[in-house]
């Protein structure tokens, strides 16, 4: 995916680079809003990342963005104390923001949520296939082996967001922010509830290929297993 970035943080700046390469992303990095703003136009962006600073005309700068690209996906990034003003000027489907410090995970899990939640017809049939599970995004609806599982929106939600990050470990932090963005008070315990939902629902368990296995003291991931793991764990191959 190709992202544009105006970041006036050096360090931030080099951050975000290097998390983007590491995720496969082209970064272009524009060094003045009024080059961004005629980037937008001219290069095939896929999503921006955006330094957003309200006492710079901050406002001002978003809408003419927005004109600029109506749907492009914009990630926000700002410090605690503008998390008021950033939850008034988000607009849905095509903007999320984020707090600094930034985490390097956090990030591109982010950045992949807003895409497919800005882009959810990317794909002719608006279906994502991961072996015997179909996950139809627009309409929030899951087959396995072409059998719906009944899931609610945030069961769906949470069991696309481990299958698009299959085989790497999720920060609960990370999980929090990509399915209760808007919910700091949502407790542990209910997230291992809805993990323990979703594990059950789909059938993620080593005999059916897949392991949904909590990670100590961080949170969780979801493994496909080959089938030299399976032999591994005494199973039937």
């Amino acid at each position: 995916m190709r992202i544009a970035l105006l970041d006036n943080d050096p360090h931030q700046r080099s951050l975000i680079v290097d998390t983007l390469a590491s995720g496969q992303h082209e970064c272009l990095v524009f060094n003045h809003y009024g080059d961004l703003l005629a980037g937008l136009h001219e290069e095939e962006i896929a999503l921006l990342i955006y330094h957003w600073q309200p006492e710079i005309e901050g406002l001002r700068q978003l809408l003419a963005l927005r004109q600029a690209r109506p749907t492009l996906p914009v990630l926000l990034l700002s410090g605690r104390a503008y998390e008021h003003e950033l939850a008034a000027v988000l607009d849905g489907a095509y903007s999320d923001y984020l707090l600094k410090p930034l985490r390097r995970n956090e990030l591109l899990v982010r950045l992949r949520v807003l895409a497919a939640r800005a882009r959810p017809d990317t794909s002719s049939a608006h279906t994502l296939n991961f072996g015997s599970y179909a996950f139809d995004v627009r309409s929030a609806r899951l087959k396995r082996q072409n059998e719906p599982i009944a899931l609610t929106q945030k069961e769906f939600d949470l069991a696309l967001l481990f299958f698009r990050n299959l085989g790497r470990p999720l920060s609960r932090a990370t999980i929090l922010e990509a399915v209760w963005p808007q919910d700091a008070e949502f407790s542990s315990r209910s997230m291992d509830t809805h993990v323990s939902r979703v594990r059950n629902k789909l059938g993620l368990r080593p005999e059916n290929g897949f392991r949904l296995a909590p990670v100590y003291s961080y949170g969780y991931c979801l493994e496909q297993l080959a089938d030299e793991d399976k032999r591994a764990i005494g199973l039937r191959v």
